[in-house]
Formats: C-alpha cells, structure tokens, sequence
C-alpha cells in the first residue's frame, strides 16, 4: 500500500513522516520514502505457533513530498514530479497543522477547515487541467473520427463536462457518488482528487492528553466516505520514534500514549481503503498479504505470483478462528473447518490459505 504524505508549509508534514518511518530526513529535499509495518496480532500468534525461520507482516509505503501550496497563498504551483507520486498513490495522507499556530503571524492559515479546503482546492485545479487538455484532445481527434468512433468521444466529453461541473463547485471526486463506469473513466484519467483521503491533525502535546476525545471531535467533522480522520501528536511520535525497547515503553507511560502512531494510521488506512489481509503459514515463513474487501482467491493468488494466479487450481482454506480453536491443521481436517474453494470465493479477513496451481 503506496500512500503520500503531502500538507501545506508548517502543517508539521515531515514530522509526520518521520513519526510513522523512523526516517529522518530534511524537510524539502524532494520525495523521500520510508517504510512501516502494520501491526496484527494474528500474524504474531502464527509466529508462535510456527516458529517460522521468517515472518512478513503487511507493509505500508510512506512517500513524503514537498510542501503544497503556500501557507499565506493559493496557486503555488506544484511540481510535476510530485503530481507523478500523487497519481500512483493508493491513499493520500493531508497533514493539517491543529496545534498552537501563535508563530505563524497574523497573515497565516490557521484554520484547520480552511488547511484541508486550500489543499483540496490545489489539487482540484491540477484535475480541472487534466479534464481540460482531455477534452482539447477530444475535439482534435473528432475532426478525423467516423460514425462510431465520434459518437463514443462526444460520449466521453459530455462525461468530462459532468465530472468539471463537480470540481467547479469545489467538490473533490472522491466525494461525489460515481456509477461503475464512471469510476473506470476517472480511473483513466488518474485524477487527484478521486484517490482516497485520510486527514491527520498534527496536535500538540497539551491536546494529545485528550486524543481520543479530539480525535472523535474531528471525525464527527471531518470524516466522509472516502475520508478517514486521525489526530496525531507529531512532535511526541517523532521523539519516540527515535527510542526502542523500554526506554519507548516508559515514555509513552508518561505520555499515556500507548498504541504507536504508526500502527494507528496503518489502521485507519486499512478502514480507508477497505484492505484486509490474508495468511500464508508454514515452517518457512509465517506472512500476511493484503488484498481488497471481496477479492477473488484468483486476485489473492496473484499477489503472491502471476503464475499462481494464471496457474490456479483451488484454494484450501480455513479462519483464524478456526485455525486458533483446532490448534494445528490435522485437528482443523477433523473438525470439517479445513475446506477447499473455488475461484468464485471471496477471501475473507483473517483466512489462512494454500494455494494449489499448475503452470
């Protein structure tokens, strides 16, 4: 799961970064990357009941990018290397600064709903752009097209005029309810504004002392369908990025912060893009995969290897549950819970699976 980091100057974006990767880089110095894991105590209870020679938890990919827009300003600009990143993202994460702004100066942003409106307004001008120089195309190819073929793009420009009327209005894509081939068609276009959005309110260590009561403040404000909401105290996680072991553990006691940021925003992340995940087991390694709400075995095949997938003859699978309550696979066969699944089974959270293909 690829997701950008991106925010307005002094949201507190690339301590944000840092906070989830235990990557420290210098802010502004182009696209940086960095890794983390996502937390499942299913997978560790696998581990001891395999003791595997390696473990593979489900990873998310962070992407820090230089700072969009300008704090006191709208229309900046921004880069085509960081428009790039923003269209292969499977979510976006806008950091919006929500702690004491009293140093920004009187000309500065300091609302929170005016932070997540200007960012949303930059990448709704990038989209109205890419819709633009579509159309501009359409019309080019129009003056050579025959019957068929110009039915078809006045089709798609008529489609295009319906999704600019949507970001004239300033309603990002993501927000607007799409049919089936209207979710293809944006798809095609790679529009900023239709990736998923989870918004994380960089808070102050004053404020972290009531996150759960904040957090919920600002989903209840915030939250949409294709939007998630943490608040997250940046500085905070950011110190004890830099900790491990029981220097960590004594910290985070003094903070009464005890669940990581980083596990926290892998979490909702999963919730945003609707992911679950899915084991393979064994004495070799014991490892979670992710794949989307209702995939196929085939598409979960595929996300071991293509030829899995091309080669795919059926599924064995049991629960978690199950799995727990036998204790070991003999006993699971004998229970009836070990059965086999077609290419028709929608792959449930939590399942254990082997896979049984020919190539």
């Amino acid at each position: 799961m690829d997701t950008l980091i991106i925010g307005l100057a002094q949201s507190g974006k690339s301590t944000i970064f840092s906070a989830l990767t235990r990557v420290f880089t210098q802010s502004g110095r182009g696209l940086s990357v960095g890794m983390t894991k996502v937390p499942d105590v299913r997978l560790e209870k696998l581990t001891s009941m395999y003791n595997p020679r390696r473990v593979v938890p489900a990873e998310v990919k962070y992407v820090d990018t230089p700072t969009i827009g300008d704090i006191t300003k709208q229309g900046s600009g921004v880069s085509g290397e960081v428009i790039n990143a923003i269209q292969g993202a499977d979510a976006l994460l806008h950091v919006v600064r929500y702690f004491d702004e009293e140093d920004l100066g009187d000309e500065a942003m300091t609302s929170s709903e005016l932070a997540v409106a200007t960012l949303d307004l930059e990448l709704i001008t990038i989209d109205i752009g890419i819709l633009e120089r579509r159309s501009l195309r359409i019309k080019d190819m129009l003056k050579a097209a025959r019957n068929e073929e110009r039915i078809r793009l006045n089709q798609e420009d008529e489609s295009i005029k319906v999704f600019q009327n949507y970001l004239e209005e300033e309603k990002p894509i993501r927000d607007v309810a799409l049919s089936e081939s209207e979710k293809v068609m944006v798809s095609n276009y790679n529009l900023l504004t239709a990736i998923p959005m989870l918004l994380v309110f960089n808070i102050s260590e004053d404020q972290a002392k009531n996150i759960e009561e904040l957090e919920l403040k600002l989903k209840k404000r915030f939250s949409q369908d294709n939007r998630e909401v943490v608040a997250l105290a940046g500085q905070i996680e950011m110190e004890l990025a830099q900790l491990e072991g029981d220097d960590e553990k004594m910290l985070r006691k003094e903070y009464g912060i005890y669940e990581t940021g980083s596990d926290r925003v892998a979490k909702a992340s999963f919730r945003l893009l609707g992911l679950i995940s899915f084991f393979t087991v064994g004495e070799d390694e014991v490892r979670a995969w992710t794949v989307n709400h209702n995939s196929l075995t085939t598409k979960a095949a595929g996300r071991i290897h293509s030829d899995i997938e091309r080669g795919f003859i059926r599924a064995e699978v049991i629960s978690y549950d199950d799995f727990l309550e036998a204790g070991n696979m003999n006993q699971a066969k004998k229970n009836g819970t070990f059965r086999t699944e077609g290419k028709d089974y929608s792959v449930k959270d939590g399942d254990i699976i082997n896979f049984l293909f020919n190539i």
